[in-house]
């Protein structure tokens, strides 16, 4: 159980490497013991971005059905195979994914929101820190997306803290969410 630097998956805009090339070296890697596999979306107009060695997936935007969902669990299930972990995946027969969006932008959390559940999701949302502790210690989610910058907290002390919590589902699977370039 690793508490000092939680993240498995992490999702970048495609903006942020734009604005700081060093992102994933200065933030990312900085802040994970183990190594979190990586994903960068947007329209990856410029393939020059998205040479670092530990870009595992690139996701070009806008994304059809269900293939998000499906990259972050193809995702999971290879960082799952590196680590040689025991997590998986059993969602039961016509049961929706149940995902908790973390995020306190209400237009990202309405854009994001209204993509996963159009991806066939169920998706509970979380405007800040507290709140998403509150819901992930009483229910049981098949995965996270947890924004960085959170009003009353950041996520990476959010994920810290579930993780430490008794009532947390620790084998949920936490993605990293932020929109912020100077994070």
């Amino acid at each position: 159980q690793n508490t000092e630097k939680p993240f498995l998956i992490v999702l970048i805009q495609e903006k942020i490497l734009e604005y700081n090339n060093n992102f994933i070296n200065d933030f990312l890697l900085h802040n994970s013991d183990l190594k979190p596999k990586i994903a960068v979306y947007g329209r990856l107009n410029n393939p020059g971005l998205h040479k670092h060695p530990n870009i595992d997936e690139l996701i070009t935007m806008p994304i059809q059905g269900t293939e998000m969902i499906g990259v972050l669990f193809a995702l999971y299930k290879t960082f799952e195979e590196d680590q040689d972990t025991a997590i998986s995946f059993n969602l039961e027969n016509n049961r929706k994914p149940k995902i908790l969006l973390v995020e306190d932008n209400p237009i990202n959390q309405k854009v994001f929101g209204i993509m996963l559940s159009n991806h066939g999701c169920e998706v509970e949302t979380a405007s800040s820190g507290a709140q998403a502790t509150q819901l992930a210690t009483n229910c049981d989610f098949d995965m996270i997306f947890m924004d960085i910058g959170l009003p009353d907290s950041n996520g990476i002390d959010v994920t810290k803290g579930l993780l430490l919590n008794d009532k947390f589902n620790n084998k949920t699977p936490i993605v990293a969410l932020t929109a912020h370039v100077a994070e």
